[in-house]
C-alpha cells in the first residue's frame, strides 16, 4: 500500500507538470497569434492612413490656394511602400497638377495672350509636373489588373496633349526658359508616339517629329548639348526630313568633343554614322555629310580608307568637284603632293564651290613653292623648269583665286587677300 501511494503520488505530480507545460505552450502560441494580428492591424492602419493621404490630395485638387497642401499629401503617399507602387496614387498626383493648370487657365481668361509671360510660365509649369506622374501610372500598371488607372492616364494625355505643344512654344519664345521648352516639346512628342495613344489622338507622327526637333533647338539654345542630341535623334527616328536636324546634331557632337576629349572616340563614331545616314538621305545636296565622313577617317589615321571611299564615290559622281577637292585634301595629308595637285585641278574643272577653290589654290601654290625650292640651280634647264612652275602652279593658282573672288562674300575676303599676297611675291620675287 505504501508503494502504491508513493507511485500514485509520482504519477499525479507528472500529470500536473505536463498540464502546466501544455498551458505554457498554449500561452506562447496565443501570444504569437496576437503579435501577428497586431502587426496586421498596424499595417492596415498605416495603409489606410496613406490611402487617406491620397484621398485628401484628391479632394484638394483644383484648389489653387491648396496646391502645396495637396502636393505634400500625395508626396507622402508616394514615399510609403503601401501606396508608392499603386498606379492610382499617380493618377491623383497628375490630377493635382492638371486641375491646378485648369484653374490657372480659367483665372487668366479666354484670351491667354493678355497674360504676362510669368503667368503663362507658371501655368504651363503644372503640365511639366504632371507628365512624370502619368509615366509612373504606366510603370506600375501591372499592379492594376483591371487597367483602370492606365485608362485614366490615357484619358489625361488625350485631353492635354495639345497644351504641351503650346507650352513648348511659349517657353521657347520667352527665351529665358529653354529647359522648360525642351521638356514640353519632348513630352508632347512622347505622348503622341506612345503605343497606348494609338487611335486616341488625331495628330500625325510628323508633328511629333517636329516637336522633337524643336526640343533639340531648345537644348541647343540652352547649351545642353547631350539633351539636344537626344531630341534630334528622336526627331530623325520619327521621320523628320529637314537636313538642319542632322547638321545641328553633328555640330552638337563636335562641340561636345571639343569640350571633353574623353568622349572623342564615341563622338567620332556618332559623327561618322550620322553623316553616313545623312548622305544616304540627302546625297550631294548636302556635301557636309561626305566631308564629315572623310574628316573622321583622317582624324582616326585612316587616310587610305578615306581615299578608297572617295574614289568609290567618284565612280558614282564623276563630275563632283567637291569630292575631287576632298580627295585632294586627303592626298595632301598623306603627302601625296602630285596626286593632291591632280585632284585639285580636276576639282576646279567641275565648279567645286568657293571653299574647295581656295583650298585648291593654296595647295597648288605651296606645291609650286616646294618644287621651286628643290630645283638644282646648276641644271642647264633650270630656267625652263622655273618657267613651267610659274605657268603650271603660280599662274594657275592665280586663275583659281580670280574665279574665287567672283563668288566670295565679304567675310571670305581675308583668306583670299593673304593668298594673293603670297602669289604676288612668287611672281615678282622668285627669279
Amino acid at each position: 500500500g505504501h508503494r502504491r501511494n508513493r507511485y500514485g503520488t509520482l504519477l499525479n505530480l507528472t500529470r500536473r507538470f505536463r498540464i502546466k507545460k501544455d498551458r505554457n505552450k498554449l500561452n506562447l502560441t496565443d501570444m504569437k497569434k496576437l503579435f501577428i494580428m497586431a502587426l496586421c492591424v498596424a499595417s492596415l492602419t498605416a495603409a489606410n492612413a496613406q490611402k487617406a493621404q491620397v484621398d485628401a490630395a484628391k479632394k484638394l485638387a483644383g484648389k489653387t490656394e491648396k496646391i502645396s497642401e495637396a502636393r505634400s499629401a500625395i508626396n507622402a503617399a508616394m514615399q510609403d511602400p503601401s501606396t508608392a507602387t499603386d498606379p492610382q496614387t499617380y493618377v491623383v498626383a497628375a490630377d493635382v497638377e492638371f486641375q491646378a493648370y485648369d484653374a490657372a487657365r480659367k483665372k487668366l481668361g479666354l484670351d491667354i495672350s493678355k497674360a504676362t509671360p510669368e503667368e503663362k510660365m507658371a501655368m504651363d509649369g503644372f503640365l511639366l509636373t504632371a507628365y512624370p506622374n502619368l509615366m509612373k501610372v504606366i510603370e506600375f500598371q501591372a499592379n492594376d489588373p483591371k487597367g483602370k488607372a492606365a485608362g485614366e492616364a490615357v484619358k489625361r494625355m488625350k485631353n492635354y496633349v495639345e497644351n504641351y505643344y503650346q507650352a513648348g512654344g511659349s517657353y521657347y519664345d520667352n527665351k529665358k526658359y529653354y529647359p522648360e521648352a525642351y521638356q514640353a516639346f519632348m513630352d508632347f512628342g512622347d505622348i503622341v508616339t506612345n503605343p497606348m495613344m494609338k487611335g486616341q489622338v488625331n495628330i500625325p507622327d510628323s508633328i511629333a517629329a517636329t516637336s522633337y526637333y524643336y526640343a533639340g533647338l531648345s537644348g541647343w539654345a540652352g547649351n545642353n548639348l547631350p539633351k539636344a542630341i537626344d531630341a534630334f535623334v528622336k526627331a530623325r527616328h520619327a521621320g523628320f526630313q529637314d537636313p538642319d536636324c542632322y547638321i545641328r546634331e553633328l555640330a552638337s557632337w563636335q562641340n561636345l568633343m571639343r569640350e571633353d576629349s574623353t568622349i572623342t572616340a564615341k563622338a567620332q563614331n556618332a559623327i561618322f554614322e550620322l553623316s553616313k545616314d545623312g548622305f544616304g538621305r540627302f546625297g550631294l545636296e548636302q556635301p557636309i555629310f561626305i566631308s564629315n565622313m572623310a574628316n573622321v577617317l583622317v582624324e582616326q589615321g585612316k587616310e587610305k580608307q578615306a581615299i578608297d571611299e572617295l574614289t568609290k564615290l567618284l565612280q558614282q559622281y564623276p563630275n563632283s568637284g567637291f569630292i575631287y577637292g576632298l580627295r585632294g585634301y586627303v592626298n595632301d595629308r598623306l603627302e601625296n603632293t602630285d596626286a593632291a595637285v591632280a585632284d585639285y585641278r580636276k576639282a576646279v574643272e567641275n565648279n567645286p564651290g568657293y571653299e574647295t577653290m581656295v583650298n585648291a589654290a593654296k595647295n597648288i601654290y605651296h606645291a609650286g613653292i616646294t618644287k621651286w625650292n628643290n630645283l638644282d640651280a646648276r641644271n642647264a634647264n633650270v630656267q625652263q623648269e622655273r618657267e613651267n612652275i610659274r605657268n603650271n602652279y603660280f599662274n594657275f593658282a592665280q586663275q583659281i583665286v580670280d574665279e574665287a573672288k567672283k563668288i566670295a562674300t565679304n567675310g571670305d575676303a581675308s583668306a583670299l587677300d593673304y593668298l594673293q599676297e603670297q602669289l604676288d611675291y612668287a611672281k615678282t620675287s622668285l627669279k
